[in-house]
């Protein structure tokens, strides 16, 4: 039962983190793509109340005779005083003077029993955005006279349409309808599927014990079904899913998963779509760079790997660390000598340290330690001790070389706790031993508090001492995932 459920828990948390108070920051093609409805609206004061009167639709199914109101607030910042509405999802409307217009752009979410909801801070946009509104809604409908034209080729709105129309997996739930709808949207699985376009389907039953629950039938496999559906992943968010929608779970229904992608969409083909965004790879500017990745990995384009290869050597640490992030999505064997070879460029760093420090170098090597510990290749070993003993044995670095590496990595592991202005995190060891010969010992996994120094400090002299008695006989001798069943002491 529990062997799928990060293929709903992604795509579940995709969609609630629009929801929750950590607003993330979304471009304007984004919020149109998340909106399920855009309306142009006037705004009516009422004393303490705004009124929202629905003028014009720009996307959805008009309703007639909607009214949305908000309790208006006021505030004094630096001796004026100023009134606001407030929405739900913290959405705001200023009612200062100043503004030429009473009209505003409102995003929403679909509408349920509760009404219509908006979703984002940026759910209320001035109405001079009423145009680039409509340019975004064009481009979805025919992105070829977008592509082919100069003047939006480093277009983000452009870029992110490009990602979102053409986007390879495609989820379907055929006797269970909500749930599709459910895990459909923005679904994270990029960096779970294999690049290679498969087609497969999972069979589900629901047995209805205290509550819901759900249950993996036989599989029935179409095409071929990624090791990652076979890994063990907890289920509470389908299941908590199914709980609250118990009345309309089926007995049986099945979730095909199809990464092939449209193949046209208006006059542009996928490939064509998949090259203006590969093009886009080599723009000076770093925000669209960082666009195209994230579009062509929604596009599971394995032809833009030997691009984020080459750009991994490039002069700009932040470039290469867009490359590494999209590498790690890719998960393909080719770019391990271009991760590597970056590795050993960074330059000796004290890791947690408060001086001697780059912020910039510390996110490189993040991306890279990410990337290289989803390809799980021994080829990086090497590298990954060399960077440890420059500094870097800890986070992805650290994670990456413990789960992958043999016996020679404890040492460049261990390395930073013979520092002793360097904080001390010594999970990455505690994995060692998982995965070792000898026994994890009780001391090793006590918590500590973060301003404790010197309780690190003495954890780290007896880390030391264990590994010099034991070094002579300690032994690799299982595997990361053979590890995880190994009992805590």
């Amino acid at each position: 039962m529990k062997n799928i459920a990060a293929l709903f828990c992604l795509g579940i948390l995709s969609i609630g983190n629009l929801l929750a108070n950590d607003y993330g920051q979304l471009g304007m093609g984004e919020m149109v793509e998340h909106a399920q409805q855009i309306y142009i609206v006037k705004l009516e004061p009422e004393g303490d109340k705004l009124h929202l009167r629905f003028q014009e639709v720009l996307k959805g199914s008009p309703r007639q005779g909607v009214v949305l109101t908000a309790s208006i607030s006021s505030y004094e910042n630096q001796g004026r005083v100023s009134r606001v509405a407030v929405f739900g999802s913290d959405a705001k409307v200023s009612l200062d003077e100043g503004v030429l217009s009473d009209l505003r752009i409102l995003f929403l979410s679909s509408y349920d029993k509760s009404g219509l909801r908006t979703f984002h801070p940026n759910c209320v946009q001035l109405i001079d955005k009423k145009d680039q509104v409509l340019e975004i809604l064009a481009m979805r409908s025919d992105p070829a006279v977008f592509v082919n034209s100069p003047k939006y080729a480093d277009n983000l709105d452009l870029i992110h349409v490009l990602g979102e129309v053409f986007a390879a997996i495609h989820i379907s739930v055929p006797t269970f309808s909500a749930l599709e709808s459910y895990l459909g949207r923005n679904l994270a699985l990029n960096e779970y599927i294999p690049w290679q376009h498969v087609r497969f389907a999972m069979q589900f039953s629901s047995t209805p014990l205290n509550k819901p629950m759900l249950q993996l039938a036989p599989l029935t496999v179409k095409g071929d079904v990624p090791d990652f559906f076979s890994q063990g992943f907890g289920w509470l968010l389908l299941e908590k899913y199914a709980e609250s929608k118990k009345d309309m779970v089926p007995a049986m229904f099945e979730v095909i998963v199809d990464t092939k992608g449209l193949p046209k969409a208006g006059g542009l083909s996928f490939d064509d779509a998949a090259i203006f965004l590969r093009g886009r790879l080599r723009s000076g500017k770093l925000e669209v760079v960082r666009a195209a990745y994230l579009a062509l990995t929604k596009l599971l384009d394995s032809e833009a790997v030997p691009v984020a290869m080459e750009m991994m050597s490039h002069q700009d640490r932040k470039y290469r660390r867009e490359a590494a992030m999209f590498l790690s999505s890719a998960r393909d064997p080719r770019s391990i000598g271009s991760l590597c070879a970056a590795l050993d460029e960074l330059p000796s760093c004290v890791r947690y340290a408060a001086k001697g420090y780059d912020e910039d170098d510390n996110r490189l090597s993040e991306a890279i330690g990410r990337a290289l510990l989803n390809l799980r290749d021994p080829l990086s070993v090497p590298s990954l001790k060399r960077a440890a003993l420059k500094g870097y044995a800890g986070d992805w670095i650290a994670m990456t070389l413990s789960q992958v590496g043999d016996e020679t990595a404890f040492e460049p592991l261990i390395s930073h706790l013979r520092n002793p202005n360097v904080d001390h995190y010594p999970s990455e060891l505690i994995t060692m031993i998982r995965r070792s010969n000898l026994p994890v010992e009780a001391w090793m996994t006590k918590g500590l508090s973060s301003d404790d120094s010197q309780g690190k400090q003495d954890r780290a002299a007896k880390w030391i001492a264990w590994w010099e008695a034991n070094k002579a006989s300690f032994r690799i001798v299982r595997t990361w995932r053979e590890a995880q069943k190994v009992p805590a002491p």
